[in-house]
């Protein structure tokens, strides 16, 4: 009898979740639209890596929040990319130059709602 009333609870409880009402879910990923700003990064320093295969470029920035202080950040960690012999070479990366420091805020979607990264493009 006992066993008779388990299974009968768990049907009950199986069937009300199938035929509840569903939610619509949210996904998580794309497609995502952003809107981006474009702020002046100035290249202060160049470091090539031990095999001078690759370069990591420091870049100073105004501070966003608009207290007049400077940031100073690295593109092999913003990017999580080296830059290449053939990416110097064709930007003419030289230090002292400014270049694209981009913020990309998030309008529409559910993907990372703050992206930053620079751009080696002249400002």
């Amino acid at each position: 009898m006992k066993r008779l009333f388990y299974l009968a609870s768990i049907a009950a409880i199986i069937n009300s979740c199938l035929n509840g009402k569903k939610e619509k879910e949210i996904p998580s990923g794309g497609p995502c639209s952003y809107e981006d700003k474009f702020y002046p990064a100035k290249l202060v320093k160049l470091e090539a890596s031990p095999d001078s295969s690759t370069f990591n470029g420091w870049f100073e920035i105004d501070n966003l929040s608009g207290n007049g202080s400077k940031d100073t950040l690295s593109y092999l960690r913003l990017t999580n990319n080296s830059i290449t012999k053939e990416q110097l070479q064709k930007v003419s990366l030289a230090i002292g130059n400014t270049y694209k420091y981009v913020v990309s805020t998030i309008k529409t979607g559910s993907c990372n709602p703050d992206i930053r990264s620079i751009k080696l493009e002249k400002y």
